[in-house]
């Protein structure tokens, strides 16, 4: 991939429309995420600034995860960082993170890219509001229903990205060895 035009942020402030844009990059971005993770590295800074995208004849878009100055190992990564609206609420604790971190971020980069209940608009004050605000869209909200597991607070039951391959997709962009991944629970 050479030269970036720019980012989600910029392609949904400039008009895109939202619905086919997240179609596009949620898998890929999945994928991106269950590649890292099964390299052990977590991004933790997963937000619609840092996925880049070049436009393709007839209006497709291929993504990019960028920006891994803030990424870790998984074996090591303990430190408070990230964008406060998109972080799991695991980050604010002290202890060892997983890349599970990583899929509560592109929930709510979700939330952000379908302009859920008004979710690019909203001011949150603290980090718990934009939280409150993403378990409230999981549980409430049609179009992120299917994609709920993404938005558990325990990140031991929230879905990893390999599962939501699975789920969504049938396991296309998978990284991770299928009989390494578990199946998913449905009372997460």
């Amino acid at each position: 991939m050479g030269l970036k035009e720019g980012t989600l942020e910029s392609l949904i402030d400039g008009g895109a429309d939202n619905r086919a844009v997240a179609l596009s990059v949620f898998p890929q971005m999945l994928s991106a995420l269950d590649r890292i993770a099964i390299a052990g590295i977590i991004h933790r800074d997963v937000k619609p600034e840092n996925i880049l995208y070049i436009s393709h004849p007839g209006g497709q878009c291929q993504f990019q995860l960028g920006d891994f100055g803030l990424s870790n190992r998984q074996v090591t990564a303990v430190t408070f960082c990230g964008t406060p609206i998109y972080m799991a609420p695991e980050m604010h604790q002290a202890g060892l993170q997983t890349s599970k971190a990583d899929v509560w971020s592109l929930f709510v980069t979700m939330l952000w890219t379908l302009d859920i209940r008004g979710f690019r608009q909203i001011q949150f004050n603290t980090a718990q509001d934009a939280q409150s605000a993403a378990l409230y869209a999981a549980s409430h909200e049609d179009q992120v229903s299917g994609i709920n597991e993404m938005a558990i607070v325990n990140p031991e039951k929230r879905a990893s990205a390999a599962q939501m391959l699975v789920k969504c997709f049938n396991g296309e962009g998978l990284s991770t060895p299928w009989d390494q991944i578990p199946a998913l629970s449905i009372n997460s």
